[in-house]
């Protein structure tokens, strides 16, 4: 898959007036959706549901989720990114230089944004979230539950949710997590 960064300079603004996603770029490895529009349009569905979208943050998140349009939206099936916004510390740095804990804060801008674009996402079965674990170490439980963002994040419906530290470790065994990832996993059905 291409860098989303590729959006920001080329398709973002045109794919805008897309609302089905067609222009988004895939991998040119899936020669197929460059055969003819009808093919694209009808084998872009399966593009999203076998792709796995790795984003740098959620700034890339919400980029990626407007330019997929609707089409994307209703058939992307693993997200993995940073619950962490670029924008939003360069806004605090710019705001307050002398501050040391920005990154020990989470991220407000965009936040709620994407979460509304996150629950369009109707065939969403895997979502891998990562935090810094400093962060995770440090707050305040309740500061972390009423959260704005993770408010809104806890009423995603997900089938698997993993939670990672920056550096790829797991954070499942923090109570703060395994508290996020039970409001936010789909209970399986009861059989009786």
């Amino acid at each position: 898959m291409p860098s989303v960064d590729i959006l920001e300079r080329v398709l973002l603004t045109g794919g805008i007036g897309d609302p089905h996603g067609f222009l988004f770029p895939l991998s040119k490895n899936l020669g197929f959706l460059s055969v003819n529009k009808q093919t694209r349009q009808e084998s872009l569905p399966l593009a999203y549901r076998t792709t796995a979208f790795h984003l740098e943050d959620v700034d890339d998140l919400l980029k990626l989720l407007v330019a997929v349009g609707e089409t994307g939206r209703n058939n992307i099936e693993s997200l993995y990114f940073p619950w962490e916004s670029r924008s939003d510390l360069q806004r605090k740095w710019k705001d307050n230089p002398h501050a040391v804990d920005h990154s020990l804060q989470l991220p407000n801008l965009h936040v709620i944004k994407c979460v509304q674009l996150l629950k369009q996402c109707s065939r969403l079965r895997s979502l891998r979230l990562y935090f810094e674990s400093d962060l995770i170490d440090q707050i305040d439980p309740a500061r972390f539950r009423s959260d704005p963002g993770i408010q809104a994040l806890q009423s995603v419906r997900v089938d698997k949710v993993e939670v990672y530290s920056l550096g790829h470790e797991s954070l499942e065994q923090h109570a703060l997590i395994h508290w996020l990832k039970a409001e936010m996993e789909r209970t399986p059905p009861m059989h009786t």
